[in-house]
């Protein structure tokens, strides 16, 4: 099987919607990342807001330990500081469904979190609904 990566660059408060509490402006669930099983995954979390937010990908809501090894940017319940950027990276699993949330205190609560799929086939893609 070829090595693939995918590069996603998430930007975490950008948008005033949901009161600065999103990622690339969508919130609640109303993006879906999908990546094919066992592709490496680069994430980017830049924090656009003016408060601190983290990157996490986790097994379901009110989680807040990564569902793969080095799936969230550190100190993820602290978050990154407003203005910076974290990188990680890791390699997804098994296909299911997953959630990309901001596990600082109430942050994921209050609609922090989005989708993200881990698919048999295919393509990496990003969808809004």
């Amino acid at each position: 099987m070829a090595h693939h990566t995918a590069t996603l660059t998430i930007l975490a408060g950008l948008k005033s919607a949901n009161y600065g509490f999103d990622f690339n402006g969508y919130a609640k669930g109303r993006m879906t990342i999908s990546v094919p099983a066992h592709w490496r995954v680069v994430v980017h979390c830049e924090d656009k807001g003016n408060i601190p937010h983290s990157c996490v990908i986790t097994s379901g809501l009110h989680r807040t330990a990564p569902v793969f090894r080095g799936a969230t940017t550190p100190n993820s319940k602290k978050g990154i500081p407003a203005g910076h950027t974290a990188t990680f990276a890791f390699t997804t699993g098994k296909p299911g469904h997953y959630i990309l949330a901001c596990v600082v205190p109430g942050h994921e609560p209050t609609g922090m979190w989005d989708h993200f799929n881990v698919t048999a086939g295919g393509r990496p893609s990003i969808s809004a609904h």
